[in-house]
């Protein structure tokens, strides 16, 4: 063996290893301002879809920190809100598209699921396609970007972003087309047996579109990976991301596996940090003020009347938690542009410090 195979680092022997890096990453504050800021304007328009259309509430998942945020619960109950905690930015994604499809759904409930998603899309699309900029380069180059160099990256390809998202569903459009047809027949009378005849026509359809569907909601987070990192345009993003996951599904499902347990340790250090900040925070005040009364305005389930002070104290504490909670959003796309560029080196080879563009120099 020769002696620079012997000083090689284990992460270039093995790339996935930099998905554990992402949990440092996510914590760079410019990322973090970023989901915040999407989390804001996402939950802006799903309230206002929400009143317009108070019948599909369900069809947007709920946002945001949780109540057990700041109080760190080590239960098995504490676990899994942390781990339906990091799939939060694919729920938000995913529970709209199968209120889009259920078949009972109606027209109301489709419409509301179609704008959140357009929304969700519209918001997330440059945002994430900003975080995940961030992390490519400071991947590359060992170093923070900057988050206006980011911003205009995304201002220029979001729209590509956006399509890429977009074509699947596309697709799935034309492929209900032949359902569409079959199921006036049920409306006739003996239609339903001409139906049952024809009935292999949908399914094979039905089997495309689902895994087309499969496609929007893998892709969700890997499409601005692609695009931070050199796709042209949102067919080139489609191309490599369908590329890399189909050749090599058990590395990427690994890798996945890696990401999901770095995420675990990196939020409930967030849990942590948010409950220091807290408990720090009343402990100041109460050295000169009275201690119940500061610990009730802290508490994060009041048992008494609302009031005007309690109402300012819940509005900083609700700050705290959301930007803590923001952290979820960046490392998805964080840990996601990692998990990219691993199976793009494993793939063809290309190093993660290689990025189009590459950023301007350090």
């Amino acid at each position: 063996m020769s002696e620079d195979r012997l000083v090689t680092p284990l992460p270039r022997l093995w790339p996935f290893l930099r998905i554990l890096s992402a949990v440092r990453m996510a914590f760079d504050i410019r990322k973090i301002a970023l989901a915040t800021i999407g989390l804001i304007l996402l939950w802006l328009g799903w309230s206002i879809l929400d009143r317009l259309f108070p019948g599909s509430a369900d069809v947007t998942p709920e946002l945001g920190p949780p109540p057990s945020l700041g109080r760190v619960i080590l239960t098995d109950v504490g676990r899994n809100l942390i781990l339906g905690r990091l799939g939060e930015p694919f729920r938000a994604l995913a529970q709209p598209i199968s209120a889009l499809f259920h078949p009972s759904g109606g027209g109301m409930a489709m419409a509301h699921a179609l704008l959140a998603m357009t929304w969700l899309l519209v918001v997330w699309g440059p945002i994430g396609l900003a975080i995940a900029r961030l992390a490519a380069i400071q991947a590359a180059q060992s170093r923070l970007g900057g988050i206006g160099e980011a911003l205009r990256f995304a201002r220029v390809a979001g729209p590509s972003m956006i399509f890429a998202t977009l074509f699947p569903m596309a697709g799935i459009a034309l492929l209900c087309l032949p359902g569409l047809a079959i199921g006036w027949l049920y409306r006739v009378p003996g239609g339903d047996l001409i139906a049952g005849i024809l009935l292999f026509v949908p399914l094979i359809c039905g089997l495309i579109m689902a895994l087309f569907a499969a496609s929007v909601l893998a892709g969700w987070a890997f499409f601005p990976a692609a695009i931070a990192t050199g796709a042209e345009d949102a067919v080139d993003a489609l191309g490599r991301t369908y590329s890399y996951l189909n050749q090599r599904l058990v590395i990427f499902v690994l890798a996945i596996a890696i990401a999901a347990a770095a995420g675990v340790v990196g939020l409930l250090v967030v849990d942590l940090l948010t409950a220091a900040v807290f408990q720090f925070s009343a402990w100041s005040l109460t050295l000169d003020g009275p201690s119940d009364r500061i610990l009730d305005l802290f508490a994060i389930e009041p048992n008494q009347t609302e009031s005007l002070a309690r109402g300012i104290h819940r509005f900083w504490l609700e700050t705290v938690r959301l930007v803590a909670h923001a952290w979820v959003y960046s490392y998805f796309w964080t840990a996601a542009t990692m998990v990219y560029l691993g199976l793009r080196q494993f793939n063809d080879g290309t190093p993660f410090d290689v990025i189009d563009p590459p950023g301007p120099d350090p």
